[in-house]
């Protein structure tokens, strides 16, 4: 198929004229469409875009929102793949904004896990941060079991990996507020946990008050096994135990968080002299 003709014949029947009061946007869309497919085949990446925005702008003319919101999903996943990163972020927000116009926010939540993980595997941390937190905030209470794989523990290992810790306490927090709505006490144990283990990688001096305020707010963590384990790990390291809080770090309820934030409390080292201290060569590891 030859995507310059199609093109053409599809600028055609988007044409009006003397003779021609209507365009006849159907055939507009479905020409566009095969000059953007031939010309991704041939790996003419500024063609297929041009064919793409002449197909969108067909299907908002019709008024198919979601025809169009799948139009720019695949401009973008183009865009990206090829490096042009701001053209994918401003393609990808409009097919996200189509598909909530059209009724299914979960579409435009799953577009941005795809992007987010796209931009991940290309390591573009910014952007991926960027479309972790915008498919978050479109996760309702009982979505939390279904997508928690999918966005929080990405996102979340993403953040502490690249020492967000502000941001990834957010995340753990909103995780435990999705927790509490839904009155799930595993859920709640696991946000209370990583929370608390969060705090005293980030911040130690403010562990022993996050830690109580985990218990009373959180009814069933004082009873969990979550409990004992980082109750185990942080009386080691008031203590300057190091043997006991590595015990503690490599109990196997760490193996049920993100690993990087496993990682980064099994570097510290306990205070010495009321300093922490952490294996800076380990603190680098998170391969």
């Amino acid at each position: 198929m030859d995507p310059e003709k199609e093109f053409k014949k599809g600028q055609k029947a988007m044409s009006t004229g003397v003779f021609k009061w209507k365009s006849d946007l159907p055939q507009a869309a479905i020409h566009f469409e095969n000059a953007a497919k031939a010309y991704e085949t041939m790996r003419n990446y500024f063609g297929a875009v041009q064919a793409y925005e002449k197909l969108a702008q067909a299907n908002e003319k019709m008024n198919d929102m979601w025809a169009a919101g799948r139009v720019y999903e695949s401009l973008s996943i183009l865009q990206l793949r090829n490096d042009h990163v701001k053209e994918a972020v401003e393609n990808t927000e409009k097919a996200a904004e189509l598909f909530r116009i059209n009724g299914n926010s979960e579409k435009s939540l799953r577009m941005y896990i795809f992007m987010g993980t796209e931009a991940l595997n290309k390591g573009l941390i910014e952007l991926a941060c960027r479309m972790f937190a915008l498919a978050l905030n479109l996760v309702n209470d009982d979505q939390l079991q279904m997508f928690a794989r999918d966005v929080i523990t990405p996102y979340v290992g993403l953040l502490i990996e690249n020492r967000k810790y502000a941001d990834a306490m957010i995340v753990y927090e909103k995780e435990l507020k999705f927790a509490q709505n839904l009155n799930r006490d595993h859920y709640m144990n696991k946000a209370a946990f990583c929370i608390v283990a969060l705090t005293l990688l980030n911040n130690p001096s403010l562990c022993e008050g996050k830690f109580r305020e985990m218990c009373s707010a959180v009814q069933p963590f004082i009873m969990s096994m979550e409990y004992q384990a980082i109750t185990e790990l942080l009386d080691a390291y008031e203590a300057g135990n190091q043997e006991d809080y590595d015990k503690a770090a490599r109990k196997a309820v760490w193996n049920n968080v993100e690993v990087q934030l496993t990682r980064g409390i099994r570097n510290i080292k306990v205070p010495v002299g009321g300093q922490v201290v952490v294996d800076e060569e380990k603190d680098l590891d998170f391969t």
